[in-house]
């Protein structure tokens, strides 16, 4: 049994029945746009308007600070 909240591979997936063809493709195209997306945002830089080489995840935790000082308290 794998442990809970743990992805569903080809190794620890065995149980209690064997994955069909369409779910085991379905978790390679899952693993594969996460692997994608973690590239896009984490690793690549950017040339966007006010990115200034940075990658989107920098540009977004640099903001944070200004983000919590324009916060408008309800």
């Amino acid at each position: 049994m794998r442990p809970a909240g743990a992805p569903a591979t080809a190794a620890n997936a065995g149980e209690p029945f064997p994955l069909s063809k369409t779910k085991q493709k379905e978790i390679s195209l899952k693993l594969d746009l996460d692997a994608w997306l973690d590239q896009h945002n984490n690793q690549r830089e950017h040339q966007g308007r006010l990115r200034y080489g940075k990658t989107p995840m920098r540009t977004f935790l640099d903001s944070l600070e200004l983000a919590k000082e324009k916060l408008i308290s309800h």
